[in-house]
């Protein structure tokens, strides 16, 4: 059996880990908010301010532009790439979306997303998108896959439990839930 974390060993003096034969990690679920993190961190270090780092959805807003509140960021209609449900002011603060309507495939007329529910090995199917506002990336990141493959409600309670987070999340059936602190999108 290759799947678990409780799997994984760590050496810390070799600064290594060790698999079981057939285990693969992926960290696509957090790195490219991570990265996001670091590039905010290296221009915040150089004497930058203000800045909007944007690395394929994954969102920083460090500051706000002059004269404004905060950056205004659209999040996008999972039925519709031109669309949005909704906007967000972000000050220092970033957002994710997790979605299965760019990273698909259709087999047999049927669409498979590439977000898998870890409990039974197959694509999640009600949720069309998740949007997570959090105080880091990589942490709005992690998040928004996190509530993708919980049911929309729980995951929405799951972000009301944590502190400085807002979640959107757009079902198969084009319901719009939303946190109980997603006070600055208009949706």
């Amino acid at each position: 059996d290759s799947v678990g974390y409780g799997k994984v060993l760590l050496d810390e003096e070799a600064s290594s880990i060790v698999l079981p034969p057939g285990m693969e990690i992926d960290l696509a679920g957090i790195a490219k908010g991570y990265a996001v993190d670091r590039a905010v961190q290296t221009l915040f270090e150089q004497g930058a301010r203000r800045a909007l780092v944007n690395l394929g959805g994954n969102i920083y807003a460090l500051g706000a532009p002059p004269g404004t509140d905060g950056w205004r960021v659209g999040i996008r209609d999972p039925r519709g790439e031109s669309r949005v449900v909704g906007n967000l002011l972000l000050r220092d603060r970033a957002v994710a979306t997790s979605g299965n309507y760019e990273n698909y495939v259709e087999i047999d007329g049927r669409t498979y997303g590439h977000v898998i529910d870890p409990r039974i090995g197959r694509p999640v199917s009600r949720t069309l998108s998740v949007t997570v506002a959090a105080p880091t990336a990589m942490e709005a990141d992690a998040l928004s896959t996190t509530v993708f493959v919980m049911t929309p409600e729980r995951g929405t309670r799951f972000i009301n439990s944590r502190p400085g987070c807002e979640s959107l999340v757009v079902t198969k059936g084009n319901r719009k839930i939303t946190s109980t602190g997603w006070k600055s999108a208009q949706v």
